[in-house]
C-alpha cells in the first residue's frame, strides 16, 4: 500500500455507531448523523441500518451525492444564501424528490428559499437556527417570535422546528460538558415554549454535537442529535475527555522517509495528509499511536517533521507509523479513497462526496 493512506477500523466504527444511537434512543432522541466526517455512502447507509432516521449534510455537494444514492431524508445544516446556491438547490430538488430541510437565520435567506419553492411548486421545509452562544450563525432567542412571523408569511416556506449548534462545548473542561449540554437542550426547549405561547408547535428540536451527545441524559427533550465526529473520534475527542485513543477508528498510515539527525525524522505525511488542525491540548500534529514517543512537531504540505528522544526510542528509515489525527472530520476529504480494515483485510472505500463541486 502506498503511503500515506487512511485506515478505518470497521469494528470500531460499528461500535461507535451502535453506542451513539442506542444511547440517544434511551432518552427519546432520534439520530440524524452528520455525514461530513466520512462523506461516504456506505458508512451513511450503515448508520441508517443501525437506526438513524436520516442524515445531515454540510454542503450542496453532499446533498446531491447522497440524494443520487437514494437517501431521501436530508437536512442541510447551513444557511443557503445567494442565487447560485438557491439555483443549485432547485436543480437538486427538481431531480430528486427527497424530504429536504434546511436552516434559516435571515430574511434574505427566507426570501430566496421561498422563490425556489415557488419554482418547484412545493414548500421548502426549514428549521429556525438559534445562536447558542458560539456566534457562528443563528438568530437571538429574543427575536424568535418576530423571525417566525417572517417565515410564516412566506407561501412556499414551511416551519418545521428549531435548530442550534453548541460546538463551543469543546472550549470547556470535560467536567463542565454535562452542564453545557443541559444549556444546549434548554435553548431549544425554551424556544419551543416561546412559540407554544403564541400557538405554534415545533415538531423538530435539532441539536447535539458529539461533545454533547455522549451525555444524552442531559439532552433529553430535544428530538434529534446531529452528532458526526463520533463515527471515527480523534485526538481532540481524546483531549476533551470523551474517549480514549483505543476508540479512535481512523488512522493515517505514513512512512519514515528520512532521518537527518538522531532525534529527528521525516514522514511522508504533511498537511495534505493529516491536516494542520491544532489539538485542543498541546501543539503536536496528531498522535503517533504506533510509537507514542514520537512527536510530530511541524508540517509542510507533504512532509511531517518528527522529533524524539534517542535515549527512549528509535526510528528507522522505511518504518511505518500510524497516526491518530487531531481532527478526523477533515481527513477523508483529503483522499479519493480510504481503506477499511476488517479481520486483517483492507478494503477500499470511495469517499463519494469529497471536495466541493459547487
Amino acid at each position: 500500500m502506498i503511503t500515506p493512506y487512511v485506515k478505518l477500523d470497521q469494528k470500531k466504527i460499528d461500535r461507535n455507531i451502535i453506542e451513539m444511537i442506542d444511547g440517544l434512543k434511551k432518552y427519546g432522541i432520534d439520530h440524524r448523523p452528520h455525514v461530513k466526517p466520512h462523506k461516504s455512502v456506505e458508512i451513511a447507509n450503515l448508520q441508517l441500518e443501525r437506526g438513524a432516521i436520516g442524515i445531515t449534510c454540510a454542503t450542496l455537494t453532499e446533498v446531491e451525492v447522497m440524494a443520487a444514492h437514494g437517501f431521501d431524508d436530508i437536512l442541510l445544516a447551513i444557511p443557503l444564501i445567494g442565487d447560485d446556491q438557491w439555483e443549485k438547490l432547485n436543480s437538486i430538488l427538481s431531480k430528486y424528490p427527497i424530504n429536504f430541510k434546511t436552516i434559516v437565520d435571515s430574511r434574505y435567506g427566507i426570501e430566496g428559499l421561498n422563490r425556489i419553492g415557488m419554482l418547484l411548486n412545493q414548500k421548502i421545509n426549514v428549521l429556525i437556527d438559534i445562536d447558542s452562544g458560539g456566534h457562528r450563525e443563528g438568530i437571538q432567542l429574543d427575536d424568535l417570535v418576530s423571525f417566525y412571523r417572517e417565515v410564516e408569511s412566506k407561501e412556499f416556506v414551511a416551519y418545521n422546528g428549531l435548530f442550534t449548534y453548541y460546538g463551543h462545548i469543546y472550549a470547556y473542561p470535560h467536567e463542565e460538558h454535562p452542564e453545557k449540554t443541559r444549556e444546549e437542550a434548554a435553548i431549544l426547549k425554551e424556544g419551543k415554549e416561546v412559540l407554544q405561547n403564541i400557538g405554534v408547535e415545533s415538531p423538530v428540536l435539532s441539536g447535539g454535537s458529539t461533545g454533547s451527545s455522549v451525555n444524552p441524559e442531559q439532552l433529553e427533550g430535544i428530538t434529534e442529535s446531529r452528532a458526526g465526529n463520533y463515527v471515527f473520534y480523534d485526538m481532540n475527542a481524546v483531549h476533551a475527555g470523551i474517549i480514549t485513543p483505543d476508540r479512535c477508528a481512523l488512522r493515517v498510515v505514513a512512512k519514515v522517509i528520512s532521518k537527518p539527525l538522531e532525534g529527528k525524522a521525516t514522514i511522508d505525511a504533511g498537511s495534505k495528509a493529516i491536516t494542520s488542525d491544532m489539538p485542543l491540548k498541546g501543539s503536536d500534529f496528531g498522535y503517533v499511536v504506533s510509537n507514542p514517543e514520537l512527536t510530530i512537531v511541524k508540517l509542510n504540505e507533504e512532509h511531517g517533521f518528527v522529533e524524539y528522544n534517542p535515549d527512549e526510542t528509535t526510528v528507522e528509515v522505511g518504518e511505518y507509523v500510524e497516526i491518530i489525527p487531531n481532527h478526523a472530520c477533515v481527513i477523508p476529504n483529503l483522499y479519493h479513497e480510504v481503506f477499511v480494515s476488517h479481520d486483517n483485510d483492507l478494503k477500499p472505500l470511495t469517499v463519494d462526496a469529497r471536495g466541493r463541486k459547487y
